[in-house]
């Protein structure tokens, strides 16, 4: 082979291997990793069970678990955040005893989607209100999926749980 068909092929075999490898992707920046405790706090809700003539006494705790993943620019690519609720509510001399757990997968473009039981309501005779299940939320606030069962969603409330 001549010299310049040489170069010319050499030239040539780079060029393919250039384009045709993989290039080494940008490396994701590490997530961030955070915990929130709030409460115990104690407050009286008098809206909550209006419509049935009481107020609710309430007793209110959580953590929140959270990732927080960005994009090789830095951009904020998904948030993960695992949160559990704790509540004791009383009224009328009857308590009822809420335990959730649910995820909060949150978008920047303003999407949510909720997966989990965000209400585990249970009184001394079993369970009062249960939500659980999947939801996704556009950023305007609708609600543009559902699966399981979402009762506070439609209206639901615990206050039979607690009439006198």
């Amino acid at each position: 082979m001549r010299p310049a068909r040489l170069l010319i092929a050499l030239a040539a075999g780079a060029w393919f291997a250039l384009v045709t490898s993989p290039v080494a992707a940008a490396p994701l920046p590490a997530p961030v990793h955070g915990h929130i405790d709030y409460g115990p706090v104690a407050f009286d809700d008098n809206q909550v069970c209006a419509t049935e003539g009481f107020t609710v006494h309430a007793v209110l705790a959580y953590t929140i678990d959270y990732t927080l993943f960005s994009n090789p620019d830095g951009s904020l690519r998904e948030i993960i955040a695992h949160q559990h609720q704790v509540v004791t509510l009383s009224a009328n001399g009857k308590t009822l005893n809420e335990n959730d757990h649910w995820s909060n997968f949150i978008y920047p473009d303003g999407h949510v989607v909720i997966v989990g039981a965000d209400a585990n309501i249970r009184g001394d005779h079993g369970m009062v209100l249960h939500d659980a299940g999947r939801l996704v939320i556009d950023p305007d606030g609708s609600v543009v999926f559902q699966a399981g069962k979402h009762p506070q969603l439609f209206g639901g409330t615990f206050c039979a749980g607690l009439l006198p």
